[in-house]
């Protein structure tokens, strides 16, 4: 279980790095679903998941913690990173579809 929390450290890292970038516009802007407009919300959801992981990760890697503890840690952290991803992706998809939506009558 140690494994996967670490994986999820990891996740957290990438979703924290894809969503910087958006939210600073170094991505183009249909790459991931429209992420500029759902960016601060997958920053948001990876800081979270990233210091919570942080924060047990020492205590998991010297096997301190018990395994009731750190089932319910990998699930919030995975909660957390799922639910921040997803709610970014709806932001950012129903953001690009009403900015599509505005442009279809121009030329």
């Amino acid at each position: 279980m140690t494994y996967v929390l670490l994986v999820l450290t990891l996740a957290a890292v990438a979703g924290l790095s894809v969503g910087l970038l958006g939210l600073l516009g170094r991505l183009p802007a249909r790459s991931l679903a429209g992420v500029h407009s759902g960016a601060p919300v997958l920053v948001l959801g990876s800081v979270a998941a990233l210091m919570a992981s942080l924060a047990f990760l020492p205590f998991a890697l010297a096997d301190k913690l018990g395994d009731g503890l750190l089932t319910g840690v990998v699930i919030g952290v995975a909660v957390v990173l799922a639910g921040s991803a997803a709610a970014a992706w709806l932001a950012g998809g129903s953001m690009a579809r009403a900015r599509d939506s505005s442009h279809e009558g121009s030329p």
